[in-house]
């Protein structure tokens, strides 16, 4: 294979893995479906690094990569131990199986990183779509919002119109457009550990303003 072939392949296989990268970073903030959707995306795009032998992984980064394995696969493994032993009366339901997804897919993401990880990407949308839901969330705190919200972003209109204010005073949805979702705060704290290394260690003015402003 020529120099320039490899250069067009290699350039072929960090796009892709910018775009799923992207895609969770968008699932982050926008529903737990799409994050879903990148958590699948990155572990296959995993599996076929490795398959074809592109995967070049550091020491500590390859026993993280084992130990998350080695995880999902007692979560899988876990209920039939349950129902062998009499701690379970019946198999769980298959979500609960998707869930050891979870497991491997920041190994998975630390896999695909190795290629290249587009900080400036992850950071605009992280950072924009925070600013977008707090935007949001501000309006819905002043305004009921008298539209369904789509079903995938399993929104409860109850959970949205709380009410925390007085009757003299009233706020409609003092949590927020998202701000109610374990996911935001839980996304903030992901990304915290990120966003700090780009803030000390990048030398581009515009990337360690974004990491500051994904660290406020």
């Amino acid at each position: 294979m020529s120099t320039d072939s490899r250069t067009v392949e290699g350039g072929r296989w960090r796009t892709a893995v910018a775009a799923v990268l992207g895609l969770y970073a968008v699932g982050l903030v926008l529903a737990e479906a799409v994050l879903q959707a990148g958590a699948i995306l990155a572990t296959a795009l995993a599996l076929t690094l490795a398959v074809t032998k592109r995967l070049r992984l550091e020491k500590d980064v390859r026993a993280f990569v084992l130990a998350s394995v080695a995880l999902c696969g007692w979560q899988l493994l876990s209920p039939a131990v349950a129902l062998l032993t009499g701690a379970a009366a019946k198999w769980p339901r298959g979500a609960r199986y998707g869930q050891a997804l979870d497991t491997v897919a920041a190994a998975a993401v630390a896999c695909i990183g190795t290629l290249g990880v587009p900080w400036l990407l992850l950071g605009g949308l992280i950072a924009g779509g925070w600013l977008l839901a707090a935007g949001l969330g501000f309006f819905q705190h002043r305004v009921r919002w008298p539209w369904e919200p789509p079903a995938f972003l399993k929104l409860n209109l109850s959970r949205l119109h709380e009410n925390f204010g007085t009757e003299e005073s009233p706020r409609f949805a003092a949590g927020g457009f998202f701000f109610h979702r374990l996911r935001f705060a839980h996304g903030a704290i992901a990304v915290l550990g990120p966003a700090l290394a780009v803030l000390g260690r990048s030398r581009v003015t515009r990337q360690r303003v974004l990491a500051g402003a994904v660290v406020l």
